[in-house]
């Protein structure tokens, strides 16, 4: 002989026989005796066969609750972008109401620096505008929104900075990197060559497809120039030359280049034996378009 009873539980719980071995629960989350925002446990005890099985029954209600406001989110953004090189990735900010759901908004105003473009609704994606990562500097403004359903003015307070500090590398490094016309990017490394037959050496290529405008200068001590590069643009390169311990044909003190104008890679050794040191590469793009994708390698 079968039966069911229900142990604990208000009217929002019921249990029956079905068919077989079955038991059926009905759950009322209508019933007179649930709130919204509530949990509520019950206790259906079941007898087959002599066998006596208990079920524990949990009832969650979530709260109920009416729309009345917006908000938008995230509250605030930060973007950082190197002096020349690509624009920072896009950030999306959205609006939505006090029960989760999106509400329609329009962007009232928003820093010139600043690029808003709806993605759906009450989504907007935020990007920087490229004409403003040409040289280092910071910026700091809002986005004004006024969402359509409350009438609610919403804002977003964002940070842009461009800056050039150096790119620290180390031995073993390939890297790709956009660099755009008349920019430089900057990298740091720190090392020391033990022999000749050890040296430091870079390399600086294009991609198949890109302008080969890009060139690479490097400094000890400190981040070259580009009054330096053009200096050292019409000379000679140098190698260091073991027997004689020195460079041939000589050169600036603590710069090193070897420039190629052809399909080739730049490649620069540094095989002077020295201490420990930390040394600057720039990449300069001599030319009046970007270049993508430049690739920058180091191995010592």
């Amino acid at each position: 002989m079968s039966s069911v009873a229900k142990i604990l539980g208000g009217e929002w719980l019921s249990a029956s026989l079905g068919g077989g071995s079955k038991v059926i629960l009905n759950l009322n989350a209508g019933a007179s005796d649930v709130q919204a925002g509530s949990t509520y446990t019950g206790l259906v005890r079941v007898a087959v066969g002599g066998i006596t099985d208990d079920m524990h029954v949990i009832l969650q209600v979530p709260e109920q609750h009416d729309a009345t406001s917006a908000s938008v989110t995230p509250s605030s953004l930060y973007f950082y972008a190197y002096v020349g090189w690509e624009n920072p990735r896009a950030q999306t900010i959205r609006v939505k109401d006090n029960c989760g759901d999106p509400v329609l908004a329009t962007v009232s105003s928003r820093p010139d620096w600043l690029l808003l473009n709806e993605t759906g609704t009450g989504e907007f994606s935020v990007s920087c505008d490229n004409s403003y990562l040409g040289k280092v500097s910071s910026y700091s403004g809002t986005i004004y929104l006024r969402d359509d359903e409350y009438g609610q003015e919403l804002a977003v307070s964002v940070i842009l900075e461009v800056d050039d500090s150096p790119t620290t590398v180390a031995s073993g490094h390939q890297g790709h990197y956009d660099i755009g016309a008349g920019q430089v990017r900057y990298f740091k490394f720190v090392a020391g060559v033990s022999d000749c037959q050890n040296p430091i050496q870079m390399g600086n290529a294009p991609m198949a497809d890109q302008p080969r405008t890009v060139h690479m200068l490097i400094k000890r001590g400190s981040k070259p120039t580009i009054a330096e590069f053009d200096m050292t643009w019409g000379m000679a390169p140098s190698d260091y030359d073991c027997d004689s311990g020195q460079w041939i044909p000589s050169k600036p003190k603590d710069l090193y280049w070897k420039y190629n104008t052809g399909a080739q890679a730049e490649f620069v050794e540094i095989g002077e034996p020295m201490a420990s040191n930390t040394f600057y590469i720039m990449l300069y793009n001599k030319g009046t378009n970007i270049v993508l994708h430049q690739r920058l390698t180091l191995s010592y």
